[in-house]
């Protein structure tokens, strides 16, 4: 049985978005991965053995990531699951915006 499968020259070009997703994404991992690696490396402003002070600049770092990787999501994503939040609702996906 054949499959039918499209042609790339005809295809190539349509999804003009892709390339802005695809920085969005990077830019994304540009703030979550940094975080993580400062969080399980053993070197830190503040070292881990302090009691309450080593876990305090670990969870500013994270705040920090957190509230980056907010500023760099859409405004309309992030509205809607604070309110989904705030309402109690479980999770429902995001309706997709009508073209």
């Amino acid at each position: 049985m054949a499959v039918a499968v499209p042609d790339a020259r005809l295809t190539r070009g349509t999804d003009r978005a892709a390339p802005a997703r695809a920085r969005r994404a990077t830019s994304h991992q540009g703030t979550a991965i940094p975080a993580v690696l400062y969080v399980i490396s053993p070197l830190d402003f503040v070292p881990d053995f302090l009691p309450v002070l080593g876990q305090l600049d670990d969870l500013g770092v994270v705040l920090l990531a957190l509230e980056g990787f907010t500023r760099l999501c859409p405004t309309e994503a992030v509205e809607f699951h604070r309110a989904a939040i705030a309402q109690g609702r479980k999770y429902d996906p995001m309706p997709r915006p009508a073209r």
